[in-house]
């Protein structure tokens, strides 16, 4: 019996020793302290090196104030959870404003929550204004405010070089993650990556109540330098998934690389408003990521200037192969952002896919200038052989001058085509510079039909344009329309353009125009197309009459080019003297009967009006005239 009770009491001793398994409170300087209650309570003495909430052992609160006395760059910390309180912490004393650096706060494989559901309105989580620290594997969640600030709030050059890594961040009130910098140079370098903001994980389509955050997934603001937000998924936001916001101080240079915003696997998870708005930021870099099924634009730069955007798929799933439509643009340019650029270059294999989208592919309006949209397919999936196409035109431009849709580089193409208005639409703009690196109306193997519904270009009382396709083919109206008695000094010198519904250029959208029927103002000054008045020898010289110092452009004839599908590739160049007259000797082999149409330009210009294409006669050549 005395051995039993001997037992007993050896039982309870060990059982008293080992209690919950609780770690003691350190006694000593250590770079770990170790989570080990949920109550919410401040350290008891911030200068101990000991994390001890006076109550019951080492909290969240006081192991993160315990760590702005002991943390350092030769020093750092590592605050983590004990095993045994897997779950949710609940906060409820306010915010934890952690001004300590060099310090990781680790959710390891303890599936953490932290919630703010006991903080009063306007409170966050975390405010994060130390540097080189980071978050990783936390769930952090229901927030008055946002999930974690971080940056510079008091302007004095700190909150850099931060991360928040593997976590998630939802049903917070404003946006999960707030980026603040500052004129001091604080709130530079912070990071944003592989996290899910505004749901728990790939689930069934469509967004959980309860998980989006109330504001932005992401919003940067005052003078934010460097920002790398990549790898996240971005959803289900009530505002946007991604907001630069410039009205306080430019941010520079954020980079926005391989994230999913608006979308998951599974289809369509909405931000309410754009998926990113880059209003007013500097030299924002958008790269390999899918933005699609937002409420509002794919990608919104609002007055901003020097982003680049490239390899995005911008209104489709994250294959590239289905479209999952952005509710408006799937990228607008607008208010006067400047020297943006939408599109890749030779060194970059990949292009932009912006297709399916609920308006324009790409919109530039409102004073927008400089800007330049090359190297995409617009209206085409991923393969560039299937249509996926805008509701609007591929590209749409509402008085905002001097940019450019293409450009003269060598090696890069642009497909502008299958989308269900034009391919193109300028109207009240000018100098739009529309270059020989478009494909207007086919698939990336140049032949395949992918006609956009409407006009190739629509030219709509938009002034001192160029448009130099390399192919405009198979739209369903006419290859370049032009309308308007504002709309004059247009070049139009297609390449290769063929197959479309309408004429190959129609001034007035309206059908052939016989020389004399129209005086200016109107279209291009209703220009006349030059006549061939004779034709000898072998090879073939032909003489005739244009507008004086005029450029007469060759074209060898497809089809009848003053009708519907008819067209034609140049093959040579003249200019008429100063009263009107000119010849040329066509190519060997090249017979009268196979020119079909001549096109001119005022010799000294480079932008002037252009005729439409002249019929083919039996007498004389077809011809274009462009002044």
């Amino acid at each position: 019996m005395k051995k039993t009770v001997r037992s007993i009491c050896v039982l309870i001793l060990i059982l008293t020793l080992v209690g919950s398994f609780r770690a003691a409170p350190a006694l000593a300087l250590t770079t770990t302290f170790t989570v080990d209650t949920p109550t919410d309570a401040h350290d008891s003495n911030l200068v101990d090196a000991t994390c001890y909430n006076g109550v019951d052992g080492c909290s969240l609160r006081a192991a993160i104030e315990q760590a702005f006395s002991v943390s350092s760059v030769s020093n750092p910390v590592t605050i983590n959870f004990w095993s045994g309180i897997a779950g949710t912490l609940t906060l409820n004393l306010g915010t934890i404003n952690w001004a300590a650096s060099y310090v990781t706060l680790d959710g390891g494989a303890n599936n953490m929550t932290i919630s703010g559901s006991g903080l009063s309105a306007g409170q966050s989580i975390f405010t994060i204004s130390g540097s080189h620290n980071n978050i990783n594997a936390l769930t952090i969640r229901n927030s008055p405010w946002d999930g974690v600030q971080m940056g510079d709030f008091s302007g004095v050059g700190e909150g850099n070089n931060n991360l928040i890594i593997n976590s998630r961040l939802l049903g917070n009130g404003a946006a999960g993650v707030y980026v603040h910098g500052s004129a001091s140079g604080g709130g530079q370098n912070n990071q944003v990556i592989n996290n899910t903001i505004g749901l728990t994980d790939v689930h069934a389509a469509g967004c959980v109540a309860g998980e989006g955050n109330g504001g932005n997934g992401v919003y940067i603001d005052t003078n934010a330098t460097n920002t790398s937000i990549g790898g996240n998924t971005i959803a289900c936001s009530s505002y946007n998934g991604i907001w630069i916001n410039g009205s306080g101080g430019a941010p520079t240079g954020t980079v926005i690389n391989y994230n999913n915003i608006g979308v998951d696997s599974t289809g369509a998870m909405p931000n309410a408003g754009e998926g990113v708005r880059d209003q007013q930021g500097q030299n924002t870099a958008i790269s390999d990521n899918t933005i699609s099924g937002n409420g509002a634009a794919g990608v919104w730069l609002f007055n901003a200037s020097g982003a680049r955007l490239t390899n995005n798929r911008i209104g489709t799933n994250i294959a590239g192969t289905a479209a999952i439509p952005n509710g408006h643009d799937g990228v607008a340019i607008t208010d006067g952002a400047a020297n943006n650029y939408v599109g890749g270059t030779t060194a970059i294999t990949n292009r932009n896919v912006i297709s399916g989208n609920s308006y324009c592919g790409v919109r530039i309006r409102d004073g927008s200038t400089n800007n330049i949209v090359d190297y995409n397919l617009i209206g085409l999936d991923t393969s560039g052989m299937t249509g996926l196409p805008n509701a609007e035109a591929g590209v749409c431009i509402f008085n905002a001058n001097n940019n450019s849709i293409g450009t003269s580089s060598s090696g890069v193409t642009q497909y502008i085509s299958a989308n269900t208005r034009e391919g193109i639409y300028v109207q009240n703009s000018s100098n739009t510079f529309v270059g020989q690196t478009n494909k207007i109306g086919v698939a990336i193997d140049n032949t395949s039909p992918r006609g956009n519904g409407m006009q190739g270009v629509m030219l709509n009382g938009a002034s001192n344009t160029s448009v130099f396709p390399t192919i405009l083919s198979y739209n369903g109206g006419a290859g370049v329309a032009v309308v308007g008695d504002t709309a004059t000094g247009n070049e139009v010198f297609p390449i290769n353009i063929r197959g479309n519904g309408g004429l190959p250029i129609d001034l007035g959208n309206d059908g052939a125009t016989p020389n004399g029927a129209h005086s200016p103002p109107g279209p291009n000054n209703w220009l006349a197309y030059p006549v061939i008045t004779a034709s000898s020898g072998n090879p073939v010289t032909i003489t005739g009459s244009a507008c004086a110092n005029c450029n007469v452009i060759i074209y060898r004839a497809i089809g009848n080019p003053a009708a519907g599908g008819g067209g034609g590739t140049p093959i040579g160049q003249t200019s008429s003297n100063g009263s009107g007259l000119w010849s040329a000797t066509l190519p060997a082999g090249v017979t009268r009967s196979q020119v079909s149409l001549v096109a001119q330009k005022p010799a000294t210009v480079f932008t002037g009006d252009t005729s439409e294409m002249s019929p083919v006669y039996w007498l004389y050549l077809p011809i274009i005239i462009t002044e």
